[in-house]
């Protein structure tokens, strides 16, 4: 048992020295993204896309509210040179705030799982939580990007001249969902855990 509570220990640690890293490096991106900001006169946005034997070519715009772009098919994105104004830096950063939240987040649910388990707080409905909205998130976030894509790809039909042969790569994340329905699987087997020690609880 104290070799159990001492592993546990020791991956609680972990996951809170990567969590404290990961807040870190999150604020230092933010930091110097808003100060690189002040400084450029443009943001690149790049999209991952499908296409056909074509290198580099300029696509132009049709919407005037809307950049041009140019097709880089040797990397394989759609690259777009935005104006530095503050309403693109605020939804670049909204948009990377967002994305760094969620891992911290999860990271933060993960280290709560590793702090139970250290206390020999194992079947215990907060874990059971945790796994449950860590899984959730797993489990929606590719459902989201391929949305994501196929609403693009219908965007930039329409306010770029690109034609038919440039699409976004509108596949989903295999390895998210695989991990998300086993993290489900798992919470069921906790769920079970939880439910045979309270009987024993109860017995006792």
């Amino acid at each position: 048992m104290s070799f159990s509570r001492t592993k546990f220990k020791i991956l609680s640690l972990i996951a809170t020295i990567i969590w404290y890293l990961e807040i870190l490096c999150g604020i230092s991106f933010l930091s110097l993204f808003l100060a690189s900001a002040n400084f450029r006169t443009q943001i690149v946005v790049m999209f991952p896309v499908s296409f056909s034997q074509t290198n580099i070519m300029s696509i132009k715009a049709v919407n005037i509210n809307i950049a041009d772009a140019r097709l880089d098919s040797y990397a394989g994105f759609l690259v777009f040179h935005l104006e530095s104004s503050w309403q693109n830096v605020a939804l670049m950063t909204i948009v990377y705030a967002i994305c760094i939240g969620i891992v911290i987040f999860i990271t933060y649910k993960i280290k709560q799982i590793f702090k139970n388990f250290e206390t020999d707080k194992n079947f215990i409905k907060s874990n059971l939580n945790h796994l449950r909205v860590i899984a959730t998130i797993i489990f929606v976030i590719p459902i989201l990007q391929f949305v994501f894509t196929l609403i693009a790809n219908k965007f930039f039909q329409t306010n770029l001249a690109i034609g038919k042969f440039v699409t976004l790569s509108p596949s989903l994340n295999y390895t998210l969902l695989f991990t998300s329905i086993t993290l489900f699987a798992a919470i069921e087997i906790f769920k079970l855990g939880i439910e045979l020690e309270e009987e024993n609880k109860l017995t006792v």
